[in-house]
Order: C-alpha cells, then sequence, then structure tokens
C-alpha cells in the first residue's frame, strides 16, 4: 500500500516552518475565518448554521501541545498508547481530528449542493451514485488521541455535512468503530485502515447499497474466517525514523477470494491471482469478473484506500474502472461526465479518505449547468463539431486550441438563457473562460479542464451581444483543443 497523495509528504527538516505555519492559522481566529469563512454559495442555497469556533484557551493549548513541545508538529503528533497521528502538513489532518479545521455554513452548504446535484445528474441517466468518506483514525479511535486532547474535539466536517443533508455521504463510521472491539480496523503508525478495516468498511458499503439500491442484487461479501497479525506499514517510519512495530491485521476467508481479470487499453484481459490488490497508482485501471454474478459496471473514484478495498470491488462487480479523484489536487481532477459517457458505468463510488474533505468539494457550477443542459432537452439543439462546419448549426472563428479567443456564434432563435456544453481535449490541467458581454454588461465563467477528455457544462445568460461569447485558455495547459459544442435554450 502506498501513502495517499492527499497532502505532499514533506521533510521532517520543515518543522520550523511548520510550526510557524500552524502559530498563523490556527492562532487566531480572525486569520482562520478569513481563510475559510469566504462566501462561496448561491444565493438561493439553504444556509446551515455556523460551527463553533474554537475558545482562547483551546487555541493556547492546541499550540502549546503541537507547536511549542511537538518535535515535528505538522509531521506526526504521539497520541495515547504508542499512536501517532498526521499533523497539519497533510491536508490540516490534525486541526480536522479535533474540529479546528471546519466548513463554513457556505462550504457546507456548497458541498452537499454539488453531491446532490451530480447524484441528480447521474440519476436522470439512471446511474446510482454513492459518496462515501473513509474515516481517518481519529474518528474511529478518538481515545487514542493525546490526553492534552481531551475536552478540546469539536464537530467533524463529515458530522457538518451529514446534519445538512443525511444523504450527502456514506457514513462508515460505526460498523468500523464496532469492529475494532475483535480486531484492530486502525493500526497505530498508518493513517489507513488495515486489511481487515477495509473488508469491514468493504462490509458496510455492501450492506449500504443494498438497502438503498436493491436494483443492483447482491454484492458478494466474503465469509471471514480468521484474522492474523503481522508487522507491517508503519508509515512514520521514513518521517520521523519511528523503527515501529506496527500490528497489521489481515483478513482470511472460508472459502478464498475469487480471482479477477485486469483488462488493458488493448482489451487483452490478464487474470489476476485471487486477493491481488490494486493500488491507486495504477490507477486508471479496469477490471473484470466472470464470477461476481452480476453484470454491473461500477466507476470508481478513489484514492490510496481503495487498496484494501480493491480485490473486493473487483470481484463483487462484473466490471470496474478506478481513477484516482484528485480531490486532494482539484486541478488535476478527471471529468466525471466524460468518463461517465466513455464507461458507462451503473454505479459511480467516490471513496475518499477523510483529511482530503479539507477542500470542500468543488464543481458546483458546472453540475447546476449540466442540469439545465438536460431540463433544455425537450427544446431545439444548435451544435458545432470540429472538422463539421458544414453541418454545424453554431458558428465558430478563432484558434480550436483556444490558445488565443475562440468566437462562438450561436443561432439567433436562441434568445434565452443556454445551457452550454462542451467537449475538449487538454495536454494538462487548464482553465477556460467563457466569456461574453448583455445589457447588464460583462459576464465570466471559469471552466476547469482536467488533463484528459473534459466534458463540462455553463450556463449563459440571455441577450448575449450578437448572440456570441469567447472561450480561451486562462491558464495551465495551452493546447486545449475544443472538440464539439452544443447550446440549448433553457425554457
Amino acid at each position: 500500500m502506498t501513502r495517499s497523495s492527499s497532502g505532499v509528504l514533506r521533510s521532517v527538516g520543515v518543522a520550523g516552518l511548520a510550526a510557524f505555519l500552524a502559530i498563523l492559522t490556527w492562532g487566531f481566529p480572525a486569520i482562520y475565518a478569513d481563510r475559510y469563512e469566504r462566501p462561496a454559495l448561491p444565493a438561493t442555497a439553504t444556509t446551515p448554521p455556523a460551527h463553533p469556533k474554537p475558545s482562547a484557551e483551546q487555541d493556547r493549548i492546541y499550540m502549546q501541545e503541537t507547536v511549542q513541545k511537538a518535535p515535528n508538529p505538522g509531521v506526526a503528533v504521539q497520541g495515547r498508547d504508542g499512536y501517532v497521528f498526521f499533523g497539519d502538513d497533510f491536508m490540516s489532518n490534525f486541526a480536522q481530528a479535533l474540529g479546528r479545521r471546519y466548513y463554513s455554513p457556505q462550504e457546507v452548504a456548497s458541498t452537499t449542493a454539488t453531491i446532490e446535484s451530480e447524484r441528480s445528474w447521474l440519476k436522470a441517466r439512471k446511474i446510482s451514485m454513492e459518496f462515501i468518506v473513509a474515516p481517518a483514525k481519529w474518528s474511529i479511535y478518538p481515545d487514542k488521541l493525546p490526553a492534552w486532547s481531551d475536552g478540546q474535539s469539536l464537530q467533524h466536517i463529515v458530522d457538518q455535512l451529514l446534519a445538512s443533508d443525511p444523504r450527502s455521504i456514506m457514513d462508515l463510521r460505526p460498523d468500523l468503530a464496532a469492529a475494532r472491539a475483535s480486531h484492530q480496523t486502525y493500526s497505530k503508525k498508518n493513517s489507513h485502515w488495515t486489511p481487515y478495516g477495509g473488508y469491514v468498511a468493504f462490509k458496510s458499503i455492501a450492506a449500504q447499497l443494498k438497502a438503498s439500491y436493491p436494483q443492483l442484487g447482491t454484492i458478494h461479501v466474503p465469509t471471514l474466517s480468521s484474522v492474523t497479525t503481522v508487522n507491517e506499514q508503519n508509515e512514520f517510519t521514513s518521517l520521523t525514523k519511528d523503527p515501529g512495530p506496527n500490528d497489521w491485521t489481515v483478513p482470511h476467508f472460508s472459502p478464498g477470494l475469487p480471482g479477477y481479470d485486469v483488462v488493458l487499453a488493448n482489451g487483452t484481459r490478464v487474470p489476476q491471482a485471487p486477493g491481488t490488490s490494486l493500488d491507486i497508482t495504477q490507477a486508471p485501471v479496469q477490471t473484470a469478473s466472470a464470477t461476481a454474478g452480476n453484470t454491473h459496471r461500477a466507476l470508481i473514484l478513489a484514492d490510496s484506500t481503495v487498496t484494501s478495498l480493491s480485490p473486493y470491488l473487483a470481484a463483487g462487480f462484473g466490471s470496474t474502472m478506478i481513477v484516482r479523484h484528485f480531490i486532494d489536487n482539484p486541478d488535476q481532477a478527471p471529468s466525471i461526465p466524460a468518463l461517465v459517457e466513455s464507461y458507462h458505468p451503473d454505479i459511480v463510488l467516490t471513496i475518499t479518505t477523510e483529511r482530503n474533505l479539507n477542500d470542500p468539494i468543488r464543481d458546483l457550477q458546472m453540475w447546476q449547468s449540466a442540469l439545465d443542459y438536460d431540463k433544455a432537452a425537450k427544446g431545439s439543439t444548435a451544435s458545432w463539431t470540429v472538422g463539421g462546419a458544414t453541418a454545424s448549426t453554431i458558428s465558430v472563428a478563432g484558434p480550436t486550441n483556444l490558445s488565443g479567443p475562440l468566437t462562438v456564434t450561436l443561432p439567433k432563435s436562441l434568445t434565452t438563457s443556454t445551457a452550454i456544453r462542451i467537449h475538449v481535449n487538454s495536454s494538462a490541467p487548464a482553465m477556460v473562460d467563457l466569456s461574453g458581454t448583455t445589457k447588464a454588461g460583462p459576464f465570466s465563467i471559469p471552466l476547469r479542464i482536467g488533463p484528459g477528455p473534459t466534458t463540462t457544462f455553463a450556463t449563459v445568460p440571455a441577450g448575449i451581444t450578437n448572440q456570441a461569447f469567447t472561450l480561451v485558455a486562462s491558464s495551465g495547459s495551452r493546447v486545449v483543443t475544443a472538440m464539439d459544442i452544443s447550446a440549448r435554450g433553457l425554457p
């Protein structure tokens, strides 16, 4: 298993800098509020209640223990009984553990609205969807946090999201917390769940999917026969020179796990031994199982926490496509609409480690525009395709690689607000600016473009001057090739 990429692994030598940054970030409520409580929500959204802020005494204790006393405060925090937790260099991990990094009301509402908008778009295509949070170790072992943190903990981001919208995420915490009474679901010196914890998590996922989506039928869960413990996966050896040991609980099954195939780009199937794990560094990777008992196709957007889940997912679905979600590095995030168009899944599962929630989920504007595009489906569609100028009802002028402004002129029949769908290919992450002018003045809509194929959406206001807007790559890759554009007038 590899470490999660949800934060650059900084060397121990930056501890002094990390301490200074921790003072600036967490020591002064005014700076904290300015950093995390920016308005970021459409005025029509429901705003949840504000999260309580840490008290001055909590600030003092936190500063004293994590900055002044800890040898490597940004890297590791020592807990009880030999447990070690990532520090704030890793997506503000320890600040999240104590509820010091929390969402503003606007961040809560925009995140839940983004997830629900994606869910609605997929549902219209008869595709199920779940956003699954792999709990942090501190969520399941709060009693192993350092003694000085007793009484410090405030509400976590997951709790904020569930309080705002109970359907927003799948909660695995109750099952993982209950299972620790039998065997360790997380180890002392690793942030990921153990292989046994991964089995418990998959069993919980399968049960919740069956309850929510009975049309999926039974997803096979193997029968646990025993659990053994090995000394492996001390994540802190390379970070703090901690020599270990680290108890790593491994499940065994009777009968054993079935094998599955990895499907190469050319369609060749490569058999995998029973129980073979897939690492997120292998993504994108497609699997196929002839013994799954179903033909369901699962698009799985994941990070390193998928390693322990992969043998069960690959054996439990007729086909899976595992893609790195890059929630921890949103500029690199793939285009979910493009993946859906190419892979045609029956279900989309996003599985992210809890600390990745340090960054609120993005692309709300895109998903709402995608819903607008669907809403306008009964009307006429104008279109342009690269190389198909004679059949196009949208005209374009300028470089289609968007190195300069590409002027897009809509037909005169589209006079209302217009939902736009754009397909592009990009050699690297980029931002594209969609801009124009109405009687009310200029407007600009930023479009995030991931590497590879991207399908994105925007809603253009009514009455744009000369029926035209422009597209231009504003940052990142300068090789963003527009492939086709479609437009539908909103009712």
